[in-house]
């Protein structure tokens, strides 16, 4: 039997979205904004949303596919490690 847990709280490991669009804007000389994302990457804008706000609960590889092609990147520089104070 399994048990659904409530999660509360952000993420400890959160997509950059923020930090990439900045990054690729400031390099194209453009504004980057989270629905540009969403219209040149063909992302659900609930997904890219979340990944905005770093409360993105899970990432598919095919978004993270998607996410790399589009800031010209690794998948480890997708992710960051935002751990608790009580680790």
């Amino acid at each position: 039997m399994t048990t659904k847990r409530k999660i509360q709280g952000k993420p400890a490991v959160r997509v950059r979205l923020r930090e990439l669009m900045t990054e690729k804007g400031r390099i194209e000389s453009r504004t980057i904004r989270v629905s540009t994302v969403i219209a040149e990457t063909g992302l659900p804008y609930n997904t890219a949303h979340d990944a905005y706000l770093g409360t993105l609960r899970e990432l598919p590889l095919h978004v993270a596919e998607k996410l790399c092609r589009y800031f010209h990147c690794e998948p480890a520089s997708l992710l960051a490690w935002a751990a608790s104070e009580e680790e």
